[in-house]
């Protein structure tokens, strides 16, 4: 029998924060790359080397470590699932990997095929309510019958943590049934003995991910949050679920006055609407609201903005941006009766939805529309303070041309540029 000292020459792991793709951004940490030498592979390193990877980024505190391969039905081996499909930042397609990382926290998820058994209902049940009524055969009949009909298309399903087998925290998605790409998050609970230990976050980070790898994933997840929950709340922005700031209706479902809907987009492309009605309308003119003072707007009322609009400029044309059905993002072009040059006029972003892509998408987007309308260059003016814009046009290739002072909305006279490009 041969025997091989593993060393650095023989193998090596890269461990990196974060990887260079293009669209899964936000998640770390990532296993660059793994390399075993040719003359000892089949000794089984590269799932040492995983292993150690998996307890190295939980000694730092992940509850999971990712990998951006194409190499296909190996990581599948060591416990990595996978959760999308990305492109280098180079152009080469990517399938994105995860794995948990060491824990003494076991999870196990119950749906229709796993049914959770009548004694974990009833200590799930106290979990929830903090204790259980005199009759808990009653109870249990009324918590078989009462979720989604066994014979609708929707999906639902429990996850629960245990710890030291004594049942610690638990969380419900829920599928809508009108309409599939929407999913609830029910009840999140995590025993007052077992907080602050991460267990909330590993829940909500698993369901997520069980809900991406789904046949019909999802586009939107919808979270009620009590408006004075401050952990719940600082908790679901670190997931990157936004504050709507009112309540959205989910299903059937009812909600008391003291919450408010977060919502967290999960892989749904950016959609574009001409803005044609009066409902359409009223949003351009809330996204302009909130984005007055870096705009250095006017104030200009809803009658006026309808006037505006209704006066069919053929100079001009407004856009809303959807991500899914929700409108984050407003952008105006003009110059479409000039010969050459097109404008982008105007783009604001809901503050909300800001760091999504959403500004990219929308130059993209203003681009092709001119060009389809014979333009073969695009111009843009922004005010020297506003340096997010000038990132943003810079990493669309735009130069800035020349730097000249104007009269902003708000009728006072400011230095800027005017950003242009070849298209």
């Amino acid at each position: 029998t041969s025997v091989h000292t593993l060393s650095l020459h023989d193998a090596l792991p890269i461990f990196i924060s974060h990887e260079l793709i293009t669209c899964f951004t936000d998640i770390s940490p990532f296993i660059s790359a793994i390399y075993v030498d040719e003359r000892v592979r089949g000794y089984g390193y590269g799932e040492m080397l995983l292993n150690h990877a998996k307890y190295e980024a939980a000694s730092l505190g992940y509850g999971k470590i990712y990998v951006a391969s194409d190499h296909i039905g190996f990581y599948e081996k060591y416990g990595f699932r996978e959760i999308g499909l990305d492109i280098y930042k180079w152009g080469r397609a990517a399938k994105l990997y995860a794995a948990d990382t060491p824990s003494d926290i076991r999870f196990e998820l119950f749906d229709r095929k796993n049914l959770m058994p009548d004694r974990l209902l009833l200590e799930d049940a106290e979990l929830r309510w903090g204790e259980l009524p005199s009759n808990p055969a009653k109870l249990l009949w009324q918590m078989k019958h009462s979720s989604i009909d066994i014979d609708s298309p929707a999906d639902s399903f429990v996850l629960t943590a245990f710890k030291e087998n004594t049942l610690a925290g638990r969380v419900q998605f829920m599928q809508n049934p009108d309409n599939r790409l929407n999913w609830h998050i029910g009840d999140l609970n995590v025993k007052a003995e077992y907080r602050r230990q991460g267990i909330a976050r590993a829940l909500l980070t698993r369901g997520i991910d069980i809900i991406k790898s789904k046949e019909v994933g999802g586009e939107f997840i919808y979270a009620e949050i009590e408006k004075d929950n401050e952990p719940s709340l600082c908790l679901h922005a670190s997931l990157g679920f936004v504050d709507t700031g009112e309540v959205k209706p989910f299903w059937k479902l009812l909600y008391s006055d003291d919450v408010t809907t977060h919502l967290l987009f999960l892989d749904g492309n950016f959609t574009v609407t001409p803005v044609e009605t009066e409902k359409h309308c009223e949003t351009l003119a809330k996204i302009y609201n909130q984005n007055i003072e870096s705009l250095h707007g006017n104030n200009i009322s809803l009658a006026e903005w309808k006037g505006f609009l209704s006066e069919k400029d053929v100079d001009e044309a407004h856009f809303l941006i959807y991500k899914g059905a929700v409108p984050i993002a407003w952008l105006k072009v003009n110059g479409l009766e000039n010969n050459e040059t097109g404008w982008i006029s105007m783009l604001a972003v809901d503050p909300m939805f800001r760091k999504m892509g959403a500004g990219s998408f929308a130059v993209k987007f203003a681009e092709n529309f001119l060009k389809l309308n014979g333009k073969n260059r695009v111009c843009i003016c922004t005010t020297d303070d506003n340096k997010a814009a000038q990132r943003l046009y810079e990493k669309r290739g735009y130069a800035a041309a020349k730097k000249h002072e104007f009269k902003t909305g708000d009728g006072v006279m400011r230095k800027g540029y005017i950003f242009q490009k070849v298209i």
